[in-house]
């Protein structure tokens, strides 16, 4: 008996679909980019205004990391009742995981990928602005900036418990990344171009009544008078 001929158009077809897919996110990746590219050239920065006059005022901080010459970082300092606590969201192949590599940066930036968020205790006393510069230099961090935000009293507290119900969401173990000094957990959120570490600090920014203007994609965040939204 004779071995059933393979019709190679069968086979064809059952290979097609699988390069489309490939050829559709390379090209998707590259439009992307594109976009991204004409995005970072358009908006270099985000103006953020603090809320006016608020009545229980208390200061949070944005810690900005400088981060290959013009790309910035951007994480967020809240005062608890026992010192403070940075928050982080990134990609977590190379956040929360140091791929520092060309692919990971550009997978990061190309289309979403599983986010991170990261967390930190830090004793500081709330005083000597130096001090709190010691504490966020642990790790082998890029060099950072400091700017205070007076905000409500309140927002700060809703805001500090949202992040802590989203970073205490996760079921996994915090991973300590001593590169950078945080414990990362997984996050539900994905990280690409358009969701950035600078977006959630934006947004976070925001939920505390602050007003922004411009686009934070750069990282470059500069600091505005009190101003209503």
């Amino acid at each position: 008996m004779s071995p059933p001929n393979r019709s190679p158009n069968r086979a064809n077809n059952a290979i097609a679909p699988h390069l489309w897919t490939r050829r559709v996110r390379r090209w998707g990746a590259l439009v992307v980019l594109g976009l991204f590219a004409v995005a970072l050239w358009a908006n270099r920065q985000a103006i953020v205004s603090p809320p006016q006059q608020p009545e229980r005022p208390e200061t949070v901080y944005v810690v900005a990391y400088d981060i290959l010459g013009q790309f910035g970082h951007n994480s967020l300092v809240l005062p608890t009742a026992d010192g403070f606590v940075e928050y982080s969201f990134g990609d977590r192949a190379v956040y929360a995981e140091n791929n520092n590599d060309w692919g990971s940066l550009l997978r990061a930036v190309a289309y979403p990928t599983p986010g991170t968020l990261g967390r930190r205790a830090i004793a500081w006393d709330g005083e000597n602005l130096e001090d709190l510069e010691r504490e966020l230099q642990q790790g082998n961090r890029a060099e950072r900036y400091l700017f205070p935000v007076g905000v409500e009293r309140d927002r700060v507290a809703a805001l500090r418990q949202q992040i802590d119900r989203r970073y205490e969401r996760s079921s996994a173990t915090p991973q300590y990344n001593r590169a950078v000094g945080l414990y990362f957990v997984p996050d539900a959120e994905s990280y690409w171009a358009f969701n950035t570490c600078n977006h959630t600090v934006v947004r976070w920014l925001k939920a505390l009544g602050c007003c922004v203007r411009g686009s934070p994609m750069w990282g470059k965040l500069r600091m505005a008078n009190p101003t209503s939204c």
